[in-house]
């Protein structure tokens, strides 16, 4: 032991003795960090919560868990489906800007210049986000903690993110105002010999500043399975550790077990012989070949022993202890090809806890995204690349695979009965129309299907009626010469800037109708002497809606 260490040894002993034992309870204060103090475990820096492990029980536990995703095949397993939950063939972003009304109503603008800017950002050779996604959601679970550095151009607000090992991060600091905010981390083995003190990104709150409300800092930082005031957090598989070790080391003799198991030897019995003659006999006797004849008369007594290591009660053994480690961690034993008892029935029930905490852990993943998205675009903002309206925000969808999303029959079989009870419900007056759609909406989007949120029923019904509109123009004058139709014959009307006795109208100049464009009103585009110009026409319906004629709205340009 070092003297610095022998020093603060006495010191807290001292401490202890002036405090009654409080300053002991609460917490020992190494003076130095030499790795010869045998006691170096039990200390903790005074900068760290009273919750966290101190650094050597921490790196430690860091160690373990990378060793057993590494070597352990039930837990790198475990790590995996978590991984391809969160990170599956569903995973996608999709950036819109919108913007909201006084009235509170919110509209896509249908501009993709964010999209465009996330896009350029994803697909950078050093980021890689979306390709790299299963790797850094992989490395959160195992560590339970990410860093990474950012850098950002000045010119144009591109960002690029960097790195840091888990296991090189010293220290990290939160705010004493809020211990759910970290703002600096302290990490060693970057641009220099020295600890590197990197401050966290954090939503500027100063009103002076120039970047107000915009996301600043130069690492982002963010950790998992920790209480509040916890300064890091911890890897996914620390709490089976110490089972899973012991489960292997179970395994591992239960083979041994067998391989002795599998282990015989030939037993004889000689009746009425001395100890000096079965001595005698013994060296005279092999081990016999296979297929070969024994021959001996009724006091030898020939036997083959095989030990008997109750394998029943190891099976079981190993069964329950699998099923213990598994399901402390929230999945159901088939999933590790333990389901010989389960049925689908049974399946589908005890999925449904697994279910939950799998879209737990998708929640903490979309808001890990939509915050490094949060810091591309103020970054973009900052810069001048991208610019927005008082009233526009950059909307940031983040979509993952739905584990509870069902097979395509029983999915269409359940949204057909939803959609027959919002009619009833409709026509009934018990549900307001745009209540009802927002359910349909909010059905087809856990199908995996983009729904069209944004707009209203009325507005629907007004696109369905322009397209009614367009098709029975296009049916009522499907093969007949338009010069005719437009010409009178078609609904009693004197043809275009005609005179209505038919005698002047047969020597008046033909027109020719060249394209039309919508009808309500019915844009014609029409050719008269070698002339293009263009009128419109209003569509004439009955009382059923059906289109009789047109009349002109206005005159030829």
């Amino acid at each position: 032991m070092g003297i610095g260490s022998k020093i603060g040894t006495r010191a807290a002993r001292i401490l202890d003795g002036m405090t009654g034992g409080a300053v002991k309870a609460s917490f020992r204060e190494a003076a130095t960090a030499y790795d010869d103090d045998p006691r170096a475990d039990e200390y903790r820096r005074l900068s760290a919560g009273k919750r966290d492990l101190n650094p050597v029980q921490y790196q430690r536990g860091q160690q373990m868990a990378f060793y057993l995703w590494q070597r352990n095949p039930l837990a790198r397993r475990m790590i995996e489906i978590l991984v391809d939950f969160c990170t599956g063939d569903d995973y996608a972003v999709k950036v819109k800007i919108k913007s909201r009304g006084k009235d509170g109503e919110i509209k896509d603008t249908e501009r993709y210049d964010a999209q465009a800017i996330w896009d350029d950002f994803a697909d950078d050779p050093v980021n890689e986000f979306d390709e790299g996604i299963p790797e850094t959601t992989q490395d959160l679970l195992i560590n339970g903690e990410l860093a990474m550095p950012t850098t950002v151009n000045p010119i144009d607000g591109k960002v690029r993110l960097g790195y840091v090992d888990p296991g090189n991060i010293v220290e990290v600091k939160l705010d004493p105002r809020n211990v759910r905010q970290p703002i600096y981390i302290k990490a060693q083995g970057m641009d220099t010999a020295q600890d590197t003190l990197l401050k966290v990104c954090r939503i500027d709150l100063d009103p002076e500043s120039p970047t107000y409300d915009k996301m600043i800092g130069e690492v982002l930082y963010f950790r998992i399975n920790h209480v509040v005031n916890q300064s890091r957090g911890h890897s996914e598989l620390l709490e089976l550790a110490d089972w899973l070790d012991a489960l292997d080391q179970f395994l591992f003799d239960s083979l041994d077990g067998f391989r002795l198991r599998n282990s015989f030897f030939y037993d004889l019995q000689m009746d009425g012989l001395t100890q000096e003659q079965i001595e005698a006999e013994a060296k005279k006797i092999t081990v016999p070949a296979n297929g070969s004849i024994r021959v001996h008369n009724e006091k030898a007594k020939y036997d083959v022993q095989t030990p008997d290591l109750k394998a029943v009660e190891v099976e079981r053994a190993l069964v329950s202890f699998q099923t213990f480690v598994i399901g402390t961690k929230g999945f159901p034993a088939m999933w590790f090809g333990s389901g010989a008892e389960t049925n689908k029935a049974t399946a589908g029930e005890m999925s449904i806890p697994t279910m939950k905490m799998i879209r737990a852990l998708q929640r903490t993943i979309r808001r890990i995204i939509k915050t490094v998205a949060r810091y591309v675009f103020d970054q973009a903002l900052i810069a001048g690349t991208l610019q927005l309206a008082e009233n526009e925000y950059v909307d940031v969808e983040v979509t993952m695979f739905d584990p509870e999303k069902k097979d395509t029959e029983s999915v269409g079989v359940g949204l057909s009965a939803l959609v027959q009870a919002m009619v009833v419900a409709v026509d009934n007056g018990w549900m307001d129309p745009n209540t009802a759609k927002k359910i349909v909406d909010g059905m087809v989007t856990r199908m995996g299907v983009e729904a069209d949120t944004d707009k209203k029923v009325e507005d629907l019904l007004d696109e369905k009626k322009q397209t009614q509109d367009d098709q029975t123009a296009r049916d009522a004058y499907a093969g007949v010469d338009p010069a005719q139709a437009f010409g009178g014959k078609g609904n009693g009307k004197p043809p275009i800037n005609q005179p209505a006795d038919p005698a002047q109208a047969q020597e008046s100049e033909p027109i020719r109708i060249l394209q039309t464009f919508q009808p309500a009103p019915l844009v014609v585009n029409v050719e008269r002497k070698g002339k293009l110009s263009e009128a419109k026409f209003e569509i004439e319906r009955d009382a059923s809606g059906r289109m009789t004629g047109l009349t002109r709205k206005e005159k030829e340009n």
